[in-house]
């Protein structure tokens, strides 16, 4: 058996005087920052594999696609994850310079959709300056998009104001929370990681649009502060990932639940789950009401009054850095408490979601293809059996991610003379091997193969077990293998358990 396993928009110079003319008259003056932000933004060329899930053990098709970012302190360039996740070669060019130069990923924060990006050659930072970081986003100051929208090669320079904030799901990877700024500004594709800049300093970093039903496009915007989070973070060389309180909460906007829980003229959130192994599994419980945190009292829709605005409570987890602690206060069974959390990130939040970046893996034994379950794979073999689907929709709520990080389904039956009844288990979770739990498709390679005449596979809502005769299962994975160009029959990649 073969084994390989790996480890896991003409170029616009300046703005135009008039627009800076403008700017200066529509707001106070900049704070000491960079004069010209333009010379500091760079288009990002990449070239990535789209996942084969399918046929795994297929190289799948290469795209081409371009985005934006800035060079900031330490030679560190800014961008959006989303614009280089699953990369396979990137090329930089600043916006001053005439030359691509070879980048490759530092860092990548997919909780939280930012990368930062190295380049070796030191020559690219000949005459390109770095966008100071600046603390906070106002609403009462205008706004500059930088990007190379369209894929274009010409820098555009757009300028806006902040319309709103808003705590909500980012749309890459689709599992995680944070707090965004809109602005009327369009975020087009190509400018996603260029930076918006206030007063002379990066305020955020341009990451979405979205199609107004009035008909306008607004563009979002990543908080600067989540960007310092990020290079705090990384000092030590190792990305530990945004901290999440393991917990889900839900306003209080039923009178009868709040007389319930909460004394008179008291107001909060009430949590609804805790989850294993996350920040808050000891501390909370469902149906505690968290009042204040760190010391600000919120409101039942969990906003608290800060930085001139009503603040959602999760932006102060947002601010932490693994290890750190958050101070929460509330109310039990009506009865005051309080407690003292250790925060630190939750990775099974993001364990199923689309990851067009990750390495394919699979195990093919007896001509059966087994992968891990995501919503990549939903999205290709979709319907999938009620298994499958249930563990979806549950794998958090239910506390399945405890049992089965990484959940296997057989995802192909190869045809083959011998293994024809097999398609009867197609799409189906596995749950164990001779008796061996299953929680990640590491456990199943090792379980078949180990030294055992005959393998028993049972999956999880399926009492029928399918028996396997392992001489058999090698005989049919030779004449697959050689019949669908299988190379390398198992695929795994190397990851912290």
């Amino acid at each position: 058996m073969s084994v390989v396993i790996t480890s896991k928009t003409k170029a616009l110079r300046r703005a135009p005087a008039i627009l800076w003319l403008l700017l200066q008259l529509a707001g106070p003056v900049r704070a000491a920052g960079i004069a010209d932000p333009a010379g500091s933004c760079v288009q990002i060329s990449v070239v990535s594999e789209l996942p084969n899930y399918t046929t795994p053990w297929n190289t799948g098709q290469l795209v081409r696609h371009r985005g934006s970012g800035f060079v900031i302190s330490n030679q560190w360039i800014v961008t959006c994850a989303h614009v280089v996740t699953g990369a396979k070669f990137i090329t930089v060019r600043s916006e001053r310079g005439a030359a691509e130069f070879g980048a490759g990923v530092a860092f990548l924060a997919e909780d939280c959709d930012l990368a930062l990006l190295r380049v070796a050659d030191g020559r690219f930072f000949d005459g390109v300056g770095a966008v100071p970081l600046g603390r906070t986003v106002r609403s009462d100051c205008p706004v500059v998009v930088y990007g190379y929208p369209n894929d274009g090669n010409s820098l555009a320079v757009l300028a806006g104001k902040v319309s709103k904030f808003e705590y909500q799901t980012y749309k890459y990877p689709g599992s995680y929370q944070h707090l965004t700024f809109q602005m009327d500004v369009p975020v087009t594709v190509g400018t996603s990681g260029g930076p918006v800049i206030q007063n002379g300093a990066a305020a955020g970093v341009a990451f979405e649009t979205v199609n107004n039903p009035a008909g306008s496009v607004l563009g979002y915007a990543i908080p600067v502060g989540l960007v310092n989070r990020l290079v705090q973070d990384v000092q030590d060389g190792v990305y530990d990932g945004v901290a999440d309180l393991g917990a889900t909460t839900a306003p209080m906007v039923n009178a009868a639940l709040r007389q319930a829980l909460l004394p008179e003229g008291k107001q909060g959130v009430m949590v609804s789950a805790v989850y294993r192994g996350g920040s808050a599994e000891g501390a909370l419980q469902p149906g505690d009401v968290i009042a204040a945190v760190d010391g600000h009292a919120l409101n039942n829709f969990g906003k608290f009054d800060g930085d001139g605005r009503a603040q959602d409570y999760h932006e102060l987890l947002d601010e932490k850095q693994a290890g750190q602690t958050v101070a929460i206060s509330g109310f039990r069974n009506r009865a005051p408490f309080a407690r003292e959390l250790v925060v630190k990130p939750f990775p099974h939040r993001g364990r199923l979601v689309t990851n067009p970046g990750a390495d394919r893996e699979y195990v093919c034994y007896g001509g059966m293809v087994f992968q891990p379950l995501s919503i990549d794979i939903f999205n290709t073999f979709f319907p999938l059996s009620l298994s499958a689907r249930r563990f979806l929709d549950d794998y958090l709520d239910s506390g399945i991610y405890w049992d089965f990080p990484e959940p296997v389904i057989l995802t192909e039956v190869l045809p083959d003379a011998e293994n024809g009844n097999k398609k009867n288990f197609l799409y189906e979770v596995v749950r164990d091997v001779d008796g061996v739990h299953t929680a990640r498709l590491a456990d199943l390679n090792q379980a078949l193969n180990s030294p055992s005449p005959m393998h028993v596979i049972r999956f999880c809502d399926d009492v029928r077990p399918m028996v396997v005769d392992a001489a058999q299962a090698v005989l049919i994975n030779r004449r697959v293998k050689n019949a669908y160009g299988i190379d390398n029959d198992v695929h795994l990649v190397a990851r912290d358990r």
